[in-house]
């Protein structure tokens, strides 16, 4: 078993897995994120508030762009439908078998810790995959 890296302020590791729709088509996928927290409310917290951030990243984009003239014009291209599993991992193995690419992403960037240091309330998004 690979341990994951040691966080401060008990924080854990947690994966979570949400059901999204695109706007658009109605297509459903499975989304991951990795967070940590203390509790599953505070890592499910966390990845509220990246979904947040993105989604308004991606309506100033489409202003600046031109593709829509404000806000009120926005339609984001992705709906939460529910947060199926938010699950406490403590290894790599762990992540891997919910989540191969979020586990590849994690290493690829020595798992963010120098973002996760400088922002508990960062989350990392994952693979998608087909509902």
């Amino acid at each position: 078993m690979t341990e994951l890296p040691v966080l401060s302020e008990d924080r854990k590791w947690w994966v979570i897995e949400s059901l999204r729709s695109k706007t658009g088509s109605g297509e459903k996928f499975r989304a991951f994120h990795a967070a940590i927290g203390q509790s599953s409310k505070e890592a499910l917290a966390h990845v509220q508030k990246a979904d947040l951030a993105q989604e308004s990243a991606l309506m100033e984009q489409a202003i600046k762009a031109g593709q829509i003239e404000d806000e009120w014009a926005w339609e984001p291209p992705s709906c939460l439908i529910s947060r199926m599993q938010v699950v406490s991992v403590r290894s790599e193995e762990e992540i891997a078998a919910l989540d191969p690419d979020l586990l590849s992403m994690l290493k690829g960037h020595a798992f963010f810790m120098e973002d996760f240091e400088a922002d508990p309330a960062t989350a990392i998004g994952g693979g998608i995959y087909p509902a």
